[in-house]
C-alpha cells in the first residue's frame, strides 16, 4: 500500500503551526480509449510547459515550475528554471522537515534521447543518470501494458554510480482531467518504483509517480510523487518522504 495514503490521515497532527491541510491525491473521470490513438507531438526548439508545484504535506504551492526544449538532435535537451511562491521563512521551514524545496533559480537540464525515453532526469532533487534510458510513457498507447525497467542509475560528480533502479509502469487508462491549463483526456498510469538510497542509511526506498500524459501536449499535465524509505534496525513504519504535486498551467 502507497505509504503516504496509509497515513495521510495522520500527517496534519504533525505539521508545523501555520502551515496548510495535507492535498488530497488527484482523481479523472474514466473514459473510453480516444479513437483513433492520438500521435505524441514531437519535440521542437521552443515548446514550453509551466507547472504549478504543490506540497502535498502541507497544502502550499512552493512555485512556478517553467520547462523549455532548449536543442533537438541526437538527444533532447529541456531546461528548466523554479520561480518559488513561498516567502523565505517556510522555504527554512520545509527544508528543515527533510523536504527537498528548491528557490528560484536555474535548474538542471533534463536529457532525453530518444524523444520519450529520460537519460538524466533532475526532478529528484539530484540529477540522475540511467544507464540505459526509462520510459516516460507506455510505449503503445492503443493497448498499454504493464512494463518493467530494471536499470542502473548514478549521480554526477561522484556522489554515488551504479545503483539499483526497478521501475515497474502500471496503467489505469485514459481519464479526463481538470488542471489550470484546461480539460484533457489523458493516460493515467503509475510508476512503482524500488530503489537503492545514495545515503546507505536507508533502506528499502520505494518511490510512487502518478501521471496524466498527453500525447498532443508532449508531456504529462498533472503528477503526484510520494515515497517512504527504512533505517536499519527499524521495525515499525516507514519514513515518509517528501510528496509534491505538479499541474499544468500553460504550454505551447
Amino acid at each position: 500500500m502507497n505509504a503516504l495514503k496509509k497515513y495521510l490521515p495522520l500527517i496534519g497532527t504533525i505539521l508545523l503551526a501555520g502551515c496548510g491541510s495535507p492535498l488530497s491525491f488527484e482523481s479523472g473521470q474514466p473514459v473510453p480509449p480516444p479513437s483513433p490513438t492520438p500521435l505524441v507531438r514531437l519535440p521542437a526548439v521552443g515548446q514550453e510547459w509551466s507547472y504549478i508545484q504543490r506540497d502535498m504535506f502541507q497544502g502550499q504551492e512552493i512555485g512556478v515550475l517553467l520547462e523549455r526544449v532548449n536543442s533537438v538532435g541526437a538527444y533532447v535537451v529541456i531546461g528548466r528554471t523554479m520561480t518559488s511562491t513561498l516567502p523565505k521563512q517556510s522555504l527554512l521551514s520545509d527544508i528543515a522537515l527533510g523536504h527537498t524545496t528548491r528557490e528560484s533559480g536555474q535548474l538542471a537540464n533534463e536529457v532525453q534521447g530518444p524523444w520519450g525515453e529520460v537519460l538524466a532526469d533532475p526532478s529528484w532533487g539530484k540529477v540522475l543518470e540511467f544507464n540505459p534510458g526509462i520510459p516516460l510513457w507506455p510505449s503503445n498507447l492503443g493497448n498499454p501494458q504493464p512494463q518493467t525497467f530494471n536499470v542502473r542509475y548514478s549521480i554526477p560528480g561522484g556522489f554515488a554510480s551504479n545503483l539499483r533502479w526497478s521501475s515497474r509502469m502500471k496503467v489505469f487508462g485514459w481519464e479526463k482531467i481538470a488542471v489550470p491549463a484546461g480539460q484533457f483526456i489523458a493516460l493515467h498510469y503509475e510508476n512503482q518504483i524500488v530503489y537503492t538510497s545514495p545515503n546507505f542509511s536507508k533502506t528499502d526506498c520505494e518511490r510512487r509517480e502518478n501521471l496524466w500524459f498527453v500525447p498532443s501536449v508532449g508531456r504529462w499535465v498533472a503528477k503526484e510523487t510520494s515515497g517512504s524509505c527504512m533505517q536499519p534496525e527499524q521495525t515499525n513504519d516507514p519514513n515518509l518522504q517528501a510528496s509534491y504535486r505538479w499541474e499544468l498551467s500553460s504550454w505551447k
